[in-house]
């Protein structure tokens, strides 16, 4: 499939924006700059995620959503935080099948913000059960495993497996885990960081997807694990 671009998704004030909305956390600066927020930030998003998404159903055919559902809120839940800021200072997509829940379907997450730009795939919001398993399946192929850790074109684009860790393991993993720390993790995602003013440039859609492209082997190993 042919997918027409454009030379610039986003311009300089996207990034500009967002340093000034970490200055200007507050309702009344949002509400006053909500025409600038439109045009410099959601609707590029949203023509953004338009671009990717037929890119990302050529990987998973299954995924059937609209640019407007991949796209994070910028309110902040502060009920369980100290930071009361109400906005998140960077602007973030979620494009997998299962939506927001990606779990057991892993899918490509973008988040931009004034100080770096983020590509990221894999396992992030597992349940208990679904971590168990890919606990189980890595301490039964450590080889495999390794040998996709290592892999030129991921090491390339993501250097490691990301997650936070469990500081108690089942006894059945303890054994694994002594030569394959990873097994402690409660996460298995995937995270590429650069510069901002990468989003900037006309071929970004392309390279987001050489990201994707770079972690899919891994993403389908692990994926056997629910199998």
């Amino acid at each position: 499939m042919k997918i027409k671009s454009q030379a610039i998704w986003f311009t300089q004030d996207i990034l500009d924006y967002l340093k000034d909305l970490g200055d200007n956390n507050n309702s009344k600066w949002f509400t006053a700059n909500r025409e600038r927020y439109e045009k410099s930030v959601n609707e590029p998003m949203k023509a953004l995620a338009a671009e990717l998404i037929p890119r990302m159903q050529e990987i998973d055919p299954e995924i059937t959503m609209q640019p407007h559902e991949a796209l994070f809120k910028m309110g902040r839940d502060t009920r369980l935080s100290y930071d009361k800021s109400p906005y998140k200072t960077h602007v973030g997509m979620l494009i997998s099948r299962q939506g927001a829940k990606q779990n057991t379907h892993p899918g490509l997450y973008v988040q931009i913000a004034a100080k770096g730009f983020g590509v990221a795939s894999g396992f992030h919001a597992l349940e208990p059960s679904e971590c168990m398993a890919i606990r189980r399946f890595l301490a039964a192929h450590p080889a495999e495993f390794l040998a996709q850790l290592n892999a030129k074109e991921f090491h390339q684009y993501f250097l490691a497996v990301r997650g936070e860790a469990g500081k108690i393991l089942p006894p059945e993993f303890r054994d694994a885990a002594e030569k394959q720390p990873l097994i402690y993790n409660k996460q298995f995602y995937y995270w590429a960081e650069h510069r901002s003013e990468r989003v900037l440039s006309g071929d970004l859609p392309e390279f987001i997807m050489e990201h994707m492209r770079a972690c899919r082997p891994m993403n389908e190993f692990l994926a056997q694990a629910f199998k």
